[in-house]
Order: C-alpha cells, then structure tokens, then sequence
C-alpha cells in the first residue's frame, strides 16, 4: 500500500496511476479544496486496475488534520500497514525580496519542510509496520542544489527537508526502513502559474501572456518589453520539461530498487553534475534575469 500526499493533480496523480497499474492499493490525500479531484481519482484508478482506492482529506501543515486522515485510516478502513510513503504536497513562490508575504513564505516553509516531516513521524507506526518492505520517498527539487533568483522559500524547504533525511538515514536505515530523496528539475505541471507571484513578477508574466496573443508587435518599446518579459517566463517556463508520469516511474523505480538519490531533469541535469565549473556562468545568467525583473518594477 502506498499513501501519497500532494494527489489531486500533477506528480502526485502520475505517482498514484503507476504504483495502482503495479498492484498497489493507494491512499490518496490533499487539501480540503481538492476533494472532489481526490473522489475522482481513487474511483478511476479502483476501475481500471482492480485496486483499493482510499481518498483522505488532509493538510500537512496541521497536526490534527493528519491525526484525524490517521484515525480514519485505522478504524474506518482497517489500514494496519502502509509499505510507502510519498511526501509529494508542495507549492511554488516566486517573489522579490522587498516584496515578500511573510504569510506566504511561512506556508511555503510549512508545507514542503515541516509537512513532511509532520508526516513521517506521525506514520512511521504504519510504516513500521511493513518492514522489512517500508520506503520513505520525499520529492525535492534541483532548487535545493542549484538555486535560481526569487526561488529562496522554496528552495530552502527542499535543502532543509534534504537534510533531514540525511539525518534520519543514520536512525532509520540499519532498521530496515528505505529513505529516497527524488531531485525534480522543470516539470508539466503548471505549479508556477498556481502558486504565489509577487506584484512585479505577476506583472512580468502577465505582459508575458499578454504578448503571446498578439499575432504581430511593431511597436520597437512593446516589442522590447516582451522580449524582456519572455526572458523570465521561459525561465521559469522552459519548453524542455519533464512529464510528471516520467517522475513518477522514477519514483516507484526509486522504491523497487530501493535507491536513495535521484534527479529528474533535462537540460539542467548538466548544470548538476558539472555545477563546480558552471557556477560562475550561472550566476551571470542568474543576476541578468534580477536586473530585467527589476527594469518592470
């Protein structure tokens, strides 16, 4: 059985489809907001593989809500086990540093950092359960090794959630438990355009957008200020993304092989490997993008 946060959408429902065509039953969970989503998809992955499709309302962020999805999974529908955990909930922010919403860097942090940490400890009972055949699965990012401007929050909870593995690995491990960090570059899923956008960089995407339904630009400083809002957007944007279905078979390759570390990229897993000689490069490119962004505040 393999319980999935994040699952409504994205990575996390490509997780769910490939462990539920492999015979899993799967526990799907998300935010209040997503339920209906949530319905849908255990419904459809019961029909179309024979499985147990169990959708669970639940906010990482809050301990109550995970104890009260916990409860529900012990007596309501008799879980004794849970054999993987995939902490998947995760959302984006993109924001300047003057502009930044304390609210939405605190939830960021609490989402991606303490969420899973919040629910690693409150099932490793379940997890415990199924050893010798228990996998932990986080899902990072390449954020976390190579950071972008405006991405600070995010990356941070990734780096930090990365090291608390690292130090679980030590208590864990000879246990019998199986921790896998998964390091996603770009990837299909809209999360930019669905998290939160500081004023200026909601601006930028915007004349982005804007830009891109008009057929022809004459006009030498409108057409200048696309060019410059296409630099950031297809930044963050990049045409060489990678499938959420493709994360999600490295995922459940990561858990049958029991490896611990993973990238999932395209153009930037480059940059990773040979990061040691390209820093300097990327930094240039980096401070080039903050000195556009700034140009539309």
């Amino acid at each position: 059985m393999v319980l999935i946060t994040g699952a409504a959408g994205g990575i996390g429902s490509a997780t769910a489809e490939i462990f539920a065509k492999n015979q899993y039953d799967v526990i799907v969970s998300d935010v209040p907001a997503r339920e209906e989503e949530l319905n849908v998809l255990a419904t459809k992955l019961e029909k179309k593989y024979s499985i147990r499709g169990y959708p669970i309302i639940m906010d990482v962020t809050r301990v109550e809500s995970i104890e009260k999805a916990l409860n529900t999974l012990k007596s309501t529908y008799q879980i004794k086990k849970i054999n993987v955990l995939v902490n998947n909930a995760g959302k984006s922010m993109l924001t300047l540093i003057e502009e930044t919403d304390l609210t939405q860097a605190h939830e960021i942090i609490d989402i991606m950092l303490k969420g899973p940490i919040n629910m690693t400890i409150l099932f490793l009972p379940l997890l415990r359960a199924a050893l010798p055949k228990a996998s932990i699965i986080t899902v990072s990012s390449l954020a976390a090794k190579i950071t972008p401007p405006f991405l600070g929050f995010y990356a941070a909870a990734k780096l930090g959630m990365d090291k608390v593995i690292e130090t679980w690995r030590y208590e864990l491990e000879y246990q019998g438990f199986h921790l896998g960090i998964i390091h996603v570059g770009a990837t299909k899923t809209n999360i930019v355009r669905k998290g939160y956008l500081s004023p200026t960089l909601k601006k930028i995407f915007r004349v982005y957008d804007e830009c891109q339904k008009k057929k022809k630009i004459t006009n030498k400083k409108e057409k200048h200020q696309c060019a410059k809002a296409q630099n950031i957007v297809k930044f963050f944007e990049r045409q060489n993304q990678v499938p959420p279905e493709q994360v999600a078979k490295k995922i459940f390759e990561m858990v049958q092989k029991k490896k611990k570390q993973m990238l999932v990229s395209r153009g930037d897993a480059f940059i990773l490997k040979t990061h040691r000689f390209t820093t300097k490069l990327a930094k240039k490119e980096f401070q080039r993008l903050c000195k556009i962004t700034n140009e539309f505040k």
